[in-house]
Formats: C-alpha cells, structure tokens, sequence
C-alpha cells in the first residue's frame, strides 16, 4: 500500500511539472489569432460578396445572350459585366432592333458594325413584315429606324413601333454607354434638310448668358449648321447668342454683329437654311427677347407614318 501510495503521488507530482512548464500564451500569440480569425471571416465575406448571385432581370439578360451570341461573345459580355458592376457598357443595344436607311454603303456598314459591338441587331423591313408573333416578343417591341439628315422618302408601314432617330444620337447612345433620349437634342431626330448650311460657312458665333448644358447644346448647332463656333468674343465674331443685350451694346455699336436668341440658331436648323437675323434680335427697350415662344431646348419634332414623303 505504501508503494502504491508513493506511485501515485509521483505521478500527479509529474502531471503538476508538465503543467507549470507549459507557459501560458502570450497577448501577442491570442491577438494574432484573433486577426487572423477575423481577416479570413472578412476574407470569405468579401469573396460571398464578388460572387453575389445576379438579380432575376440579370440573369435573364444574360441568359438571352448566352443563346443568341457566340460564346466568345456571351464570355465578352459577361466579363464586362463583372468589371463594370452590372452597367453592361459593352451591350446597351441588347435587345433592341435596328433598320438603316438611307446611308450609302460606306455608312451603312460603318454604322452596323457600331451597332453590333454593342450588341444590337440589324434587320431588313422584310425581315420584320415576316416575323412571327413569338419571335418578335423575344426582342423589344420597339424598332430604332436611324435615317440621314434631309431624307425626303422612308418607311412608314412598320408592323410595330418605330422611333426614328439620327446618326448623331447613334453615335450619343455609344459614347454616354446607354440608349438617350431622342428628344435631348434636334440633332437626334433627322432633319427635313441636309446639313451643313453652304451660307454659314463664313459665320462665326459666339455665345454666353447661358447653362452649360445649354452652351454644349448651342455648340452643337453651331457646327451641324456648319458655322465656326468661338468661345472667346472677337471682332471677327458676326453673331452673339445671348439673353440680356446691355452686356454687349458698347461692344457691337458700330459693328456688323447680331445680338440674337437661341431660336435664331434653332429655327435656322428646323427651316433647313439660315435666317433672317431681325425676327430673333433681342434688343429691345425692356430688355427682353423679342422671340419667346416656349422652351427652346424642348421642341420634338414629328413625323408621321401615315405617308411614305415628307416635304422640306
């Protein structure tokens, strides 16, 4: 019994040692687990967050693609929707259908392969005149009919809706990566006359008193009149664009130079040649411009399907 007893004893005497000679550990030890319990809990978060399912409507939009494009393309699209988050800036025609007319060959193909990049698809007025009733439901019911400024005959027995829209606004939805508004600008809806104007060759205006979405819309007339737009104020200047006339009396007293409103500019693009300059001068005793009819950055133009002409 007493060796049993002095076995014992030496053996919780062993345990007693090899619990005292394992140390604690240390606050740096227990902190560094910590981090490193959080960084991969954070890690796993972050990594849950780049592989966040897609809403429904993405996941249709790229299942739509997945079986009308080429795996190459659907692979491209899917790529740039991961880096863009979502703005899918490579296919912002997805879905939308497209008919040139009036282009000669040059433009023709220029403008369709523009399209194509981003995912649009050209179709032939044929083509749309055949079509089922289910395969027109798999794109929009919407078709974009770009026609060239000054084009005197095109289509109009379209089977569904038709947005007529111009070159410039094809080329506005491509470099802002979204399909705009074709009500923005007069530019993207085709002129009844061809632009540029021969006689605003020699013109050279300037503008001010205005927004700076107002100046870009003016600058833009400007050139598609085929003017020489000057931000600087000049003697070689022969028109001001402006609102208050006092501001520039001293300036063009003695001078050839026409203080006139926006609509002058406006107006000279809807008729299809320049102006006269005196319904639109805006001097006046009061100050006020003479011509204010309604918002000039807000008049649509019309066009009606109902005939196949259109007169200038």
């Amino acid at each position: 019994q007493q060796q049993q007893q002095q076995q014992l004893e030496s053996q919780n005497q062993m345990k007693n040692e090899r619990k005292n000679t394992q140390s604690p550990k240390s606050n740096d030890e227990i902190s560094l687990n910590t981090n490193e319990k959080n960084s991969s809990g954070s890690s796993s978060h972050s990594k849950g967050q780049e592989l966040s399912p897609k809403s429904n409507e993405e996941q249709n939009i790229l299942q739509f693609s997945k079986n009308h494009f080429t795996n190459q393309e659907y692979e491209q699209m899917d790529s740039s929707y991961n880096q863009s988050q979502g703005t899918h800036e490579l296919a912002i025609f997805l879905n939308q259908r497209f008919i040139l007319f009036g282009f000669d060959r040059q433009q023709n193909q220029r403008l369709s392969e523009e399209i194509k990049i981003k995912k649009g698809r050209i179709v032939e007025m044929e083509e749309i005149l055949q079509e089922e009733d289910n395969e027109i439901s798999t794109f929009s019911s919407l078709v974009w009919c770009v026609l060239p400024h000054g084009i005197c005959e095109f289509p109009s027995n379209f089977p569904c809706e038709v947005q007529f829209v111009s070159e410039q606004w094809l080329l506005a939805c491509i470099q802002e990566c979204k399909i705009v508004d074709a009500e923005e600008s007069l530019l993207f809806r085709p002129l009844n006359s061809p632009i540029p104007f021969p006689e605003a060759a020699n013109l050279i205006i300037h503008a001010s008193q205005f927004s700076k979405k107002e100046m870009d819309t003016i600058e833009s007339y400007v050139v598609a009149v085929g003017a020489k737009f000057s931000p600087q104020l000049t003697k070689s200047v022969t028109h001001i664009l402006c609102k208050d006339s006092n501001e520039y009396l001293s300036f063009t007293k003695n001078t050839q130079i026409y203080l006139v409103s926006f609509g002058w500019i406006e107006q000279s693009l809807l008729e299809g040649n320049i102006l006269s300059e005196s319904n639109f001068s805006i001097i006046s005793s009061n100050n006020v411009p003479q011509v204010i009819e309604k918002d000039v950055f807000q008049i649509p133009i019309v066009y009606s399907q109902t005939t196949t002409t259109t007169t200038t």
